[in-house]
Order: C-alpha cells, then structure tokens, then sequence
C-alpha cells in the first residue's frame, strides 16, 4: 500500500478507548523507512496505487508484517507474510536481520537477510505466509504459518488441512524445529462453509513450557484452542520437510503424530476443545469440553 509504512505502536487501554503512546516506524540500516510493499515479481502480489489504475514498484525492503513480540533485551521480532520471514528489529525500530527460505534469493535490500528456514516455505501461498507469532519462557519463537503449504502443487494445498509452526532459538540463530498444524474440518469452524481453503491460522499466544494458544479462524468464525509441542513431532529435515511430499489431507496416509493437548476453543456458535498440539499428522483426537471457554471475535 503506497503511503504506508510499518510501525511499532504502544498503546493503553484506558475504558473503551485506546490511546497512543509511542510509535516505532520499522527502518533500514540506513535509517531509511521500511515500506509495505511486496518484494519479488511474480511471487508476490503485484502493488498498484489506491485505485488499483496504476502500476507501482516492487521494494525488496517491503514487509507485509504481522505477529509481534518484544524480548528480554528490549528489541523486538515479529513475522511477515511476504518471504515468509522472521524479522529482528532494534528497541528503535531498525532491522537487524531479515531471516527467510533457503534459496528465496531477495536481493537488494538495505538490511541484513539470512536465508535460515526451511526451503519449504517457499511453497506458501500468495499473502498467506506467517501470521503468528510466540515467545516462550526459555527465549525461543514459535512461527506460525497462516495456510497450508502449495505442496506438492497448488490443488493439493488449497484441499490441504495442515500448516505448520517453525520454531526458532534466536539464541542459536536458527530454526531447531518444525511441527505439523492439522487444522478442523472446514465446516466444524463455520458451520455451512464448504471451502476447505478458507481455513487460517492467526495467532499464537505462549501459555507457559511447550504450551500455546491457537486461533483458527475463517472470515466468519474462530475457535481456540490450545496445543503442545512435544519433541517427538519434528519433523525438520525429514521427508516431510521436502517438496513434492504428499500432502496431508484426508484422503491422504499422514506422517506420524504431531503434539496435542486438550485445550479450550471457542466460537460465536460452539465451544469444542481439540487435543493434540502442533496439530498431530495423524487425526486429532478431542478433549471433553473445558469447564469453562474463552470468546473471541474477527474480522474478514
């Protein structure tokens, strides 16, 4: 979006209102301000003017920036939907780093970028790459990827039930670990909703150990739900890690259990509880209902 440049705000709740207290525009090395727009043609959706009638440039300093988290040392990370990438930022809103894909080969840019994740991710779809983000207690992330991977080709992945987390030990500056997401049927998020790829996984939210809380949500509906992610579940560098893998649907054999615990979830119309955490590749088993359940709202 011309005109629009990411920032960092701090806000306070104060009643029904919000108000601003600081605002940290994201900048390059060169102090330069790190703009919105998408960064490869052909890969990224092509950026036009407000009216859609004229054609703009593609900036490889763009970021589509999502999921945010501050950590112990001021500075910040945060997700974004382009690379996919991870990005770490300074207390003053100056990027670090830009971690993306192996073999993504973004060129140009005035910041650092290291190509640390998994070569994989380069089978997102268009303007679904991560959109969560966690920091756990021992200082690692957890990634999450909005929708299925186009693996092993675009049909596959729009039939897809199954995203994945990455997480990644900023201590080691890598990724140590990835899990599979199975996400509920289509119609078990929004009754009536018949469009498998409408799925979509929002946010992330550390709980406390190897525990978080998932949001899965459609245009129209959200549930949460919490998980676990067990060390058994990697599957980083195995067959599942490569492209041309077959996807895990439910007409397909899946690879062995991902995590899962029992965990509340909730919508404007039900409130199921899933287990098994990063979402296992083998059927989720459910959990009784929580004694209680959170709410949540969204917006298309």
């Amino acid at each position: 979006m011309p005109g629009f440049d990411p920032a960092i705000v701090k806000v306070r709740a104060e009643g029904d209102r919000l108000r601003v207290l600081k605002s940290i525009p994201l900048t390059t090395a060169s102090g330069a301000p790190v703009t919105g727009l998408p960064n490869q043609a052909g890969r990224d959706e092509a950026p036009y003017t407000y009216d859609a009638s004229t054609p703009l440039t593609y900036d490889p300093n763009g970021l589509d920036t999502e999921g945010l988290v501050r950590d112990r040392d001021g500075s910040f990370w945060l997700v974004d939907e382009y690379g996919p990438s991870l990005v770490h930022v300074s207390p003053r809103g100056r990027v670090l780093a830009r971690h993306v894909p192996k073999g993504l080969g973004l060129t140009g840019t005035d910041y650092p970028v290291v190509e640390s994740l998994p070569s994989i991710f380069l089978q997102r779809k268009v303007n679904r790459g991560f959109e969560g983000l966690a920091l756990l207690p021992d200082g690692d992330l957890v990634l999450g990827l909005q929708s299925p991977l186009l693996n092993p080709d675009k049909v596959s992945g729009e039939n897809s039930r199954t995203t994945r987390l990455l997480r990644f030990s900023p201590q080691r500056n890598r990724v140590t670990a990835e899990y599979a997401y199975r996400f509920d049927a289509v119609d078990v998020v929004e009754p009536g909703q018949t469009k498998t790829s409408e799925l979509k996984l929002s946010a992330l939210v550390a709980l406390g150990g190897d525990r978080l809380l998932v949001q899965e949500r459609t245009d129209k509906a959200a549930r949460l739900y919490e998980v676990r992610l067990r060390r058994g579940s990697d599957i980083l560098g195995t067959t599942w890690d490569t492209a041309k893998t077959p996807p895990w649907s439910s007409s397909t054999t899946p690879p062995p259990p991902r995590p899962r615990s029992s965990t509340s979830a909730s919508s404007s119309t039900s409130t199921p509880s899933k287990a098994s955490p990063a979402r296992s590749r083998a059927s989720p088993s459910k959990a009784p209902p929580p004694s209680s359940s959170s709410t949540t709202t969204t917006s298309a």
